[in-house]
């Protein structure tokens, strides 16, 4: 549990390290959005990773006094702040996202069934093969 712990922790130093360079590039930009977003995982992740490092002494106090509740306990707070920070560096990265550029126009395909005949079109009595005309639309009020 240490071992996976430790390694949980250094990963979200990773996304710690990568949400700062997100926060570089968008003060690089001058974006003020783009930097309050970023800003705001960032907060969070350096967050998540306080608690992880705090459920990681806690958790090693726990594996010498031999308290096998307080280290699951511990240990899945550390996998639920990793768990967290990860989903904060991937929205961090939507913060800044990818500029949209523009490459041609786009063609779309469509396969699918072929379409019934269209009910606006004339229909033609089934029994005789004519055209039926329809009745045009009474108002049941004679004021329009």
């Amino acid at each position: 549990m240490v071992d996976q712990a430790k390694k949980r922790i250094s990963e979200m130093e990773g996304f710690h390290v990568r949400v700062l360079q997100l926060q570089a590039a968008a003060r690089k930009s001058k974006d003020v959005i783009k930097l309050n977003c970023v800003n705001e995982k960032l907060l969070a992740v350096k967050q998540l990773l306080n608690i992880a490092e705090v459920a990681e002494n806690d958790l090693t106090e726990a594996l010498a006094s031999g308290d096998r509740d307080a280290q699951v306990h511990q240990y899945s707070q550390v996998m639920l702040a990793h768990e967290r920070a990860t989903g904060e560096r991937d929205e961090a990265e939507g913060c800044i996202g990818e500029e949209i550029v523009f490459v041609g126009p786009t063609q779309v395909d469509v396969d699918g069934p072929t379409m019934p005949d269209d009910p606006t079109d004339d229909p033609e009595d089934p029994f005789s093969g004519t055209v039926v005309d329809f009745e045009p639309v009474v108002y049941a009020t004679p004021y329009r």
